[in-house]
């Protein structure tokens, strides 16, 4: 896939290092652990983590996910996607500079483990058939307009995302992509959700478009993530499995 099909339709699938993903599924389930299961010391199976999630009542999972800074993985990971972000995805797609973009402030008064100038890498739970656990469709780039720039190695001329399936997602269970929006222009509507003003796609844009609506992947050949510009309409439809579903997110500054 090249920048041009990138920028024609809004997003491409791209492969991420084997290892890598390891790492970030890893890293995933150390933090949901250290969340549920704060006294144990060694990781419990996956198993017994969905269990305990389906347990929580509304209000104690929304203290514990409800917040991206409370999704936020640690340095140590975040610091190696960047690394890949600044040489293998930079040559895929010939940008002169890439990276991923640091934690804001208010990030750090949210989730206290968040360091200096650490990049901004989230994964997010979806329960099964709960509406509230999805957003809105939307842009990224309404998102910045609203809440102000986050600050990254670079300035960027352009902004992207990268969105992962981790865990519970299938073609017609996963986050889905409008092709070309990218290039439309959309009224928006502004909504509160959890506390919080967000932008939101008109309906009457998103129900003459969202039969075109794509997963973005093919689950059965070797790509495993979605590479997407700011301006893409996306969104995540209610997870219609009783299991988790579980992906990882982050922003991609390039110049």
């Amino acid at each position: 896939m090249s920048i041009h099909d990138l920028n024609k339709k809004g997003f491409v699938p791209i492969k991420l290092p084997e290892r890598l993903l390891y790492n970030l599924k890893k890293s995933i389930i150390a933090d949901i652990n250290l969340k549920l299961f704060v006294n144990k010391k060694e990781n419990v199976e996956f198993k017994e983590i969905e269990k305990k999630i389906h347990k929580l009542s509304n209000s104690l999972f929304l203290s514990k996910f409800g917040h991206n800074a409370q999704r936020m993985l640690s340095s140590q990971v975040t610091t190696q996607l960047n690394l890949w972000v600044k040489n293998q995805l930079r040559k895929k797609f010939k940008f002169n500079k890439s990276c991923i973009n640091y934690v804001d402030k208010s990030d750090k008064l949210v989730n206290r483990r968040l360091k200096n100038k650490q990049n901004s890498v989230w994964y997010r739970v979806v329960r099964f058939n709960k509406k509230k656990d999805v957003g809105f469709p939307h842009r990224d780039n309404d998102f910045w307009d609203l809440g102000g720039k986050r600050k990254g190695e670079i300035k960027p001329l352009a902004v992207w995302k990268i969105w992962i399936p981790i865990w519970g997602c299938k073609q017609k269970n996963t986050l889905k992509f409008i092709p070309g929006s990218n290039l439309h222009k959309i009224k928006l509507n502004y909504e509160k959700k959890n506390g919080r003003i967000k932008p939101k796609i008109s309906i009457r844009y998103f129900n003459n478009h969202k039969q075109s609506a794509s997963s973005g992947l093919n689950y059965k050949d070797k790509f495993n993530a979605v590479f997407f510009t700011d301006k893409t309409v996306h969104f995540a439809p209610p997870n219609t499995s009783s299991k988790l579903r579980i992906s990882a997110e982050f922003t991609v500054f390039t110049k």
